[in-house]
C-alpha cells in the first residue's frame, strides 16, 4: 500500500502562527518559518516542534530555505499590511519605496529563488483594488517568468468558514500545473453558518471589574450561566487538548475608565455614545473632535452576533458585551480561532497585537484543504 504524499510548508512573515496553523490541522508539514518579531517568534515555536525559524526575510533566501528540508512543496506568508489598508492608487509613487511595499516583494523574491509548487500570499483586502490591485497584477506578471501558470485569487470572509468574526482578507495563490482556478468552487463545500460571540466565548470566566485576570488558570464558572452543562460545538472545539486556560488576562482599569466603558451599549461605540457626553467627559475620552473617531474605538462587542474584525483590542478598546472591560488576549484569540491550548507570550500589548495580526486558523485551514484537495488529485491520491 502506498504512503500517503506529505507536502511541506515554508511560512515567511509567519507571526504567531495562525496561517501555519491552519495548514498544519489540513495535513501540511511546515517544516521552516521566518519571522523578525522575538514575541511572535516565542509564540510560534512554543506551540510546535520541528519547524527551522528564521528571521528577516530580507535576508532569507530560497536557498536557504531548500536547505532545510529535502524538498519544499509550498510556500505561504502574509507581509505586514498597514501601507495597504490605508493606500490608493493615486498614492502608487509615493509609497514605492516604503518598507511593507518592499515586503510584499521580498516574498515573490525568495519564491522566485525557492520555486515551490505553489505560493499562498494572504492581506488585507485592499490589495485586492487600487493600488493593491497594480501591486498583485505586476506580481503576478512576474511570477509568470518563474514559471507560475495558474493563478487564483479572492477576498474571503472568515465567518463563511466557523470563525466567530467578520473578517475579509485577501489571498492570492500562484501554482506550476496545478488547476488553482477552481478553489472557489471547492471552498463553497466547506461554508459554515455564522458562530456569535456567545457561542464563542460565553463559556470563558468572568474577570473581576478593575482586576487583569490570570495568565494561566483553571476554567471556572462561565460568563455566561447556560453554559455550566453544555457547551457550544465551537467551545468544546476551542477547549480540546487544553488543560488549563491560558492568556485570559486585559488590561486593568481604573474606576474613571470603567465608568467610561459602563456607557457604551452593546453594539455601539463612542462614536455613537459621542452627543450624549458632556464637554468635560469628551475630553477625558479623546483628545478629537467626533468627525475623526473611528467607529471601532471603544465599540462594544454584541452576544448574538459574529464579532467585527478584531484588532488590536488594548488599542482600539474592544469591549466585552457584558462585562466593563476590554476583552481579554485569551477572549481575542477564540474570536480569531485559535484553540485554548495555543498559548500566546511576551507582554500584554505584545500578546495583544500577535493575535490581531493573525490570520484566523480555521479560515486558513479551509483554503489549506482546498488546495490538498487538488494537489493530492493532482499526484493520483484520494
Amino acid at each position: 500500500m502506498r504512503a500517503e504524499q506529505v507536502f511541506t510548508v515554508a511560512d515567511l512573515f509567519a507571526g504567531a502562527g495562525g496561517l501555519s496553523l491552519g495548514f498544519e490541522i489540513a495535513g501540511f508539514k511546515v517544516v521552516v518559518a521566518a519571522e523578525i518579531d522575538e514575541n511572535a517568534k516565542r509564540t510560534y515555536l512554543g506551540n510546535r516542534r520541528g519547524v527551522e525559524m528564521l528571521g528577516d526575510v530580507r535576508e532569507v533566501s530560497g536557498e536557504e530555505l531548500l536547505n532545510h528540508t529535502y524538498k519544499l512543496d509550498m510556500i505561504i506568508g502574509g507581509p505586514p499590511c498597514a501601507l495597504f489598508s490605508r493606500a490608493n492608487a493615486r498614492k502608487y509613487k509615493r509609497y514605492s519605496n516604503h518598507p511593507h511595499f518592499k515586503l510584499v516583494w521580498e516574498f515573490a523574491r525568495v519564491v522566485e529563488e525557492a520555486k515551490p509548487r505553489v505560493f499562498v500570499l494572504e492581506n488585507v483586502p485592499q490589495l485586492g483594488h487600487g493600488l493593491g490591485a497594480e501591486v498583485v497584477k505586476s506580481m503576478v506578471e512576474r511570477l509568470k517568468h518563474a514559471g507560475y501558470n495558474s493563478f487564483w485569487s479572492k477576498i474571503l470572509n472568515a465567518a463563511d468558514f466557523g470563525v466567530p468574526q467578520e473578517r475579509r482578507r485577501f489571498f492570492l495563490v500562484g501554482a506550476k500545473d496545478l488547476p488553482v482556478g477552481g478553489l472557489s468552487r471547492i471552498l463553497g463545500k466547506y461554508k459554515k453558518g455564522p458562530v456569535t460571540v456567545r457561542e464563542a466565548i460565553g463559556d470563558l470566566p468572568p474577570i473581576p471589574e478593575g482586576d487583569r485576570g490570570e495568565d494561566v488558570r483553571d476554567y471556572g464558572e462561565p460568563c455566561l450561566p447556560e453554559f455550566r452543562e453544555k457547551l457550544s460545538p465551537y467551545q468544546r472545539a476551542m477547549r480540546r487538548g487544553a488543560r488549563k486556560l491560558y492568556n485570559h488576562v486585559c488590561s486593568k482599569h481604573s474606576e474613571e475608565v470603567v465608568r467610561k466603558i459602563a456607557r457604551i451599549k452593546p453594539g455601539s461605540s463612542l462614536r455613537d455614545e459621542w452627543p450624549n457626553l458632556s464637554p468635560e467627559e469628551r475630553r477625558s475620552y479623546i483628545k478629537t473632535s467626533p468627525e475623526k473617531l473611528h467607529s471601532n474605538i471603544y465599540r462594544r462587542l454584541e452576544w448574538d452576533k459574529p464579532a467585527f474584525t478584531i484588532t488590536h483590542a488594548r488599542k482600539a478598546m474592544i469591549l466585552h458585551p457584558q462585562q466593563n472591560r476590554i476583552i481579554s488576549v485569551r477572549e481575542a484569540a477564540r474570536l480569531q480561532s485559535f484553540p485554548d491550548a495555543y498559548r500566546f507570550y511576551g507582554g500584554i500589548t505584545s500578546q495583544y497585537q500577535q493575535v490581531a495580526d493573525a490570520v484566523p486558523p480555521l479560515l486558513a485551514k479551509a483554503l489549506a484543504v482546498a488546495l490538498l484537495k487538488i494537489m493530492k488529485k493532482k499526484a493520483g491520491q484520494r
